[in-house]
């Protein structure tokens, strides 16, 4: 009878703790969850109405970043945010323009930068329209709205350089206008109808491709750091873009981004130890990011096309090409760690 009662006993106890070890286990997994869900709801991308994009041209990190002569994009990398290890994809300039808008490498190699025709994948204005977003794209050098044709030499305009213009397949008739000439934007920024994704093509003198002779004409490519090249970037970028940092409509729902679409030729490096673009400078600036942040984490441009869909809040099983798998750049907006 005695030993009956102490197996009984023996089994109650059992149950008890077994019961008390489960209901332990299952908080200390619950508590694990709720914190890794709260770190991740931290971890996101603020939604902004607005995503204004534009890519500058064949530079360094190293010539851009820290060096006087780009006076206005050092405030800007000062007060705001700078990637700090971003690496286009490879040279030459046109793959790194697909991957920013299609999240692929369509054309690659030196023959690529001479395409001109149609490009059918999906892409930023297909999934923008899906979701009932609008976009633009501003143009320098181009001699009318919805132009779609190759290069102009006496403007300085380059079509690999203007993704957008090669989506016409998913540009209706009446969107033809959004293929816009750069004088578009002022007039969009004082009547406040800007679009939810703008895309900013300067020519190739104010995105540093080229410098600018005292005659206005082509002097050639620039050298990494060439300070002509990089004072006409820099002075063109205040112009442009102080009336927009300053007007209400930004500060409230803007985001702007500011890359570069590959380095000099000398840097052929990927940040991984592969063949790639080199390391640009890409700095993020609006309300939402953090001030004054640098950010050591590896991104490439698939980051930058999943940044613009995920601020515009567009459906993530949609994402163009290589955008869904690629790193979150969430870590750069406030509320973040």
């Amino acid at each position: 009878m005695a030993r009956g009662m102490t197996r009984i006993r023996w089994k109650m106890k059992w149950a008890l703790t077994s019961a008390l070890t489960s209901t332990i286990k299952w908080a200390i997994a619950a508590g694990w969850a709720f914190l890794l869900g709260a770190a991740a709801s931290r971890a996101q991308v603020p939604r902004v109405d607005h995503v204004f994009i534009v890519v500058e041209e064949n530079q360094d990190f190293s010539c851009v970043i820290g060096n006087s002569t780009m006076s206005f994009l050092n405030g800007l990398a000062s007060k705001y945010a700078v990637a700090a290890s971003f690496y286009a994809n490879s040279h030459p300039s046109i793959s790194n323009y697909f991957v920013l808008t299609t999240g692929q490498a369509i054309s690659k190699g030196r023959m690529g930068d001479f395409r001109t025709d149609p490009v059918d994948v999906d892409n930023v204005i297909r999934e923008l329209k899906q979701n009932g977003k609008t976009w633009r794209t501003y143009v320098e050098g181009v001699p009318a709205p919805g132009y779609t044709g190759g290069n102009i030499g006496n403007t300085g305009y380059l079509k690999r350089h203007n993704p957008l213009a090669y989506f016409e397949r998913d540009i209706s008739p009446a969107e033809r206008a959004n293929l816009a000439q750069f004088a578009q934007f002022s007039e969009d920024l004082a009547q406040n109808r800007l679009a939810n994704y703008s895309f900013f093509v300067p020519n190739i003198f104010d995105d540093g491709h080229s410098v600018k002779g005292t005659n206005g004409g082509n002097q050639g490519n620039a050298r990494c750091g060439d300070p002509s090249a990089l004072k006409q970037t820099d002075d063109w970028l205040k112009n442009i873009f102080s009336p927009l940092l300053a007007s209400k409509v930004f500060e409230d729902t803007g985001l702007l981004i500011i890359t570069y679409d590959e380095a000099s030729g000398d840097d052929e490096s990927d940040g991984a130890g592969h063949w790639g673009g080199g390391r640009v400078a890409t700095i993020l600036v609006g309300s939402k990011v953090k001030p004054a942040y640098r950010s050591i984490a590896l991104y490439h441009h698939e980051s930058t096309l999943r940044l613009t869909m995920e601020a515009l809040g567009l459906d993530e099983n949609h994402w163009p090409g290589g955008a869904k798998n690629a790193p979150s750049m969430a870590e750069f907006f406030q509320g973040s760690k």
